[in-house]
């Protein structure tokens, strides 16, 4: 038995599309491209699967991640099948062998860079360093209602690459996650700017599972 580790994007034409839908799209794409895939037990089997962090509904990605198992399939052959049936904006990018006894996406994936797009203005390049020299409260929405939190420590970067376009580094493991949004948010209100939610465009970049950036791909990979 192998275990295949896949790359793969969510464009705009899905970007509404919640995770348990793509979760069986991927699944329906495996019985169509004949793979042969390792099934789980239990009274309603259904192929050995998993998926890194969910994404947030109307984000777009170009760093999604999930496990299979297989009984025996070379990765580029897997990506060919998996591509001629998917489609296009659920394109697989990358596939990688890696050892069976790895741990899961969801458990090894610590955080992600996201791309913010927004009409923000000319002022955008004097305000960001002044935001991140205080603290950044927001009120984060939990189980249990709205928690109000300092997300300052949260933010391990923040730049700037045009009047109309910031990179963040977040956590977004199992153990701590921050959405962009509260930082996009949270940067509009110090700003002095209206937030408007239509106006925006979320992208994730990369997952990583260590400070070092360190992507899953790198995780237990054969080499």
């Amino acid at each position: 038995m192998d275990k295949l580790r896949t790359k793969y994007q969510k464009g705009e034409d899905v970007r509404y599309i919640s995770h348990l839908d793509v979760l069986r799209a991927f699944q329906r794409a495996l019985r169509r491209a004949e793979v042969p895939f390792v099934l789980t037990e239990g009274f309603n089997p259904k192929p050995k699967m998993n998926f890194s962090p969910p994404l947030s509904l109307g984000y777009v990605s170009r760093a999604e991640y999930f496990d299979v198992d297989v009984t025996d399939m070379m990765p580029e052959e897997f990506a060919e099948r998996m591509n001629s049936v998917l489609p296009s904006d659920l394109k697989v990018l990358d596939v990688t062998r890696i050892d069976c006894s790895s741990k899961s996406l969801n458990s090894i994936i610590q955080s992600s860079v996201y791309k913010i797009i927004y009409p923000f203005g000319s002022d955008i390049f004097h305000k960001a360093d002044e935001f991140l020299d205080g603290d950044i409260v927001i009120e984060k929405r939990t189980k249990k209602g709205l928690k109000t939190m300092d997300i300052k420590p949260f933010i391990y970067d923040l730049a700037i690459k045009d009047k109309n376009t910031f990179e963040v580094w977040l956590p977004s493991g199992s153990a701590q996650s921050i959405n962009p949004m509260y930082v996009l948010r949270a940067y509009l209100d110090f700003a002095g700017r209206e937030f408007r939610i239509e106006a925006a465009s979320i992208m994730r970049e990369e997952q990583y599972i260590d400070k070092v950036k360190h992507t899953p791909m790198e995780a237990g990979a054969f080499v």
